[in-house]
């Protein structure tokens, strides 16, 4: 660890394990608005009865932890400090819910996330990169420009992910042996919330925890996976299309456009992550490319 309690770069791939009193849940969701958490009752509660809280935190910084951490406790300054942090985040409505949820439930809280000086954070952010003419582009190498990005993005995305997944066991034991109440428990529950593009991160700890469990002759550790509110999203449709040579053009005209709508006005307003998905999914490739091009037309 660095002076700051940011974990430094591996120097090599390390074993993915999970401390053997670990009970995990993983709620998968969009992370657009509050909603996205499902029950906001059922995961506070869910949150409340958790030992360890892991938000997904890509990009963090020590300021984020100790604010988190501070909520936790009860610590309104912290509350309004990350609120105003999140004012011009992509999902200041999100985070809401969840630092409502976490606010004095003296729950600890553990990051397992890209730290933002990580050079993986870098590399993840330029990955994610449309060219400055995409909008002006035709059809066809706008769809083109996206084939382009996902192979680019799907790299990025697994790079974070295994950083993720060699993290978790460390982290975790790091944070039960600060712990005099952790380390005497012999049951930990543990909430870990993340994107619901990440279903790698659950079949590997899965896995993991299987072969933990053969090797203990033990019921723990365990890994369940739950549901938030998820858009439809074609993203890992066209990845495993990629990686098996199938044509996914269809599939991209699909997430184009999804982020045509979610920046065109419409009406004077602009559909949310999940509406803009589900409209997109239903649309055909002629009504996208349409679509893209009244979109060019009212941003000229």
């Amino acid at each position: 660890m660095t002076e700051l309690g940011i974990p430094k770069e591996p120097s090599q791939p390390k074993d993915i394990f999970l401390p053997n009193n670990v009970q995990m849940t993983i709620l998968f969701s969009t992370h657009d608005k509050r909603e996205d958490l499902g029950d906001f009752e059922a995961f506070k509660g869910r949150l409340r009865g958790s030992d360890i809280f892991i938000p997904e935190a890509h990009s963090w910084k020590p300021l984020d932890l100790n604010l988190y951490r501070q909520i936790s406790q009860g610590n309104q300054a912290a509350l309004r400090e990350n609120r105003q942090l999140f004012e011009n985040h992509d999902h200041p409505d999100f985070n809401a819910g969840i630092t409502d949820a976490l606010f004095k439930s003296h729950v600890k809280v553990v990051i397992v996330d890209v730290p933002r000086e990580s050079p993986i954070t870098e590399r993840y952010r330029s990955a994610q990169l449309l060219p400055a003419n995409f909008f002006k582009s035709s059809f066809e190498d706008a769809l083109t420009h996206l084939e382009e990005y996902y192979l680019r993005f799907s790299k990025a995305v697994r790079e974070r992910e295994d950083y993720i997944l060699q993290q978790i066991g460390i982290s975790l034991n790091q944070a039960i042996q600060e712990s005099d109440k952790l380390k005497k428990k012999s049951h930990i529950n543990v909430l870990m919330t993340i994107g619901a593009n990440h279903p790698y991160v659950y079949d590997r700890l899965n896995e993991v925890a299987a072969k933990q469990r053969g090797d203990n002759n033990s019921a723990l550790p365990s890994v369940e996976a739950l549901y938030g509110r998820v858009a439809k999203d074609v993203g890992l449709e066209i990845i495993d299309g990629l990686d098996k040579g199938i044509d996914v053009r269809d599939l991209l005209a699909k997430r184009l456009a999804r982020i045509i709508l979610g920046r065109m006005s419409i009406q004077g307003r602009t559909l949310d992550q999940t509406a803009a998905a589900e409209v997109a999914y239903g649309l055909t490739t002629d009504e996208i490319r349409s679509l893209f091009q009244q979109f060019q037309k009212q941003i000229k």
